[in-house]
């Protein structure tokens, strides 16, 4: 059985080492984990009868999430989903010459934790980009990314999802996210179905003391 570390609030909030040398706008599939600030365990919604029931903060960064490939041409969305404090999510990049139609890939774009499912596209990719290695820790908040890279991606969402955030909220320049992310590089499809299968099972298994 493929081993995916638990996540850990004490732990994914740490700085870690990035993938040394790696090149974050090649093609391939990630995993990508956000954490809320600390102390914001319920900042998206809440655990009812084993399901997430996300609040409106919750709803901007679902909305947010499933702009990116319609903001970026190069990429395509799979599983996610939103945590009352904490986001997962599959995302693939493609080359930028490819052409990707529609906001979901091969796990159906599934929103595990929110309102519903979102409908399935039909895949354009028949294989998965592969990356020849892992990165497992969290990658620091890009100084400069480059266009199109993963970095660049995730500063964007979190950016957006901050300002949506903060207008409702009225509490210009709050923190929503820690400035960390954790990224996983996706090897294969053993990998990518337990991963998948992870993020699925998040809602059932999560648990706030």
């Amino acid at each position: 059985m493929y081993f995916i570390r638990k996540f850990n609030p004490e732990i994914h909030h740490r700085k870690s080492i990035r993938l040394s040398g790696y090149n974050y706008t090649r093609p391939g599939m990630y995993f990508i984990t956000i954490v809320t600030c600390q102390g914001c365990k319920n900042m998206f919604g809440a655990k009812t009868n084993g399901k997430i029931t996300l609040n409106e903060f919750g709803e901007i960064v679902q909305d947010e999430w499933l702009k990116t490939p319609i903001i970026r041409c190069n990429v395509k969305l799979d599983e996610f989903v939103v945590m009352p404090d904490h986001f997962h999510g599959i995302i693939t990049l493609f080359p930028r010459s490819s052409v990707v139609v529609g906001a979901t890939g091969p796990g159906n774009g599934t929103s595990v934790g929110a309102t519903g499912p979102v409908a399935p596209t039909i895949p354009v990719a028949p294989t998965i980009p592969v990356a020849p290695t892992i990165s497992v820790g969290q990658t620091d908040r890009p100084r400069g990314p480059k266009s199109c890279s993963i970095g660049a991606i995730i500063a964007q969402f979190k950016t957006q999802t901050t300002k949506r955030i903060n207008q409702i909220s009225g509490e210009c320049g709050r923190t929503t996210w820690q400035r960390n992310y954790y990224d996983r590089i996706i090897r294969n499809e053993k990998e990518l179905e337990a991963i998948r299968r992870y993020i699925r099972d998040n809602p059932y298994n999560y648990y706030i003391p």
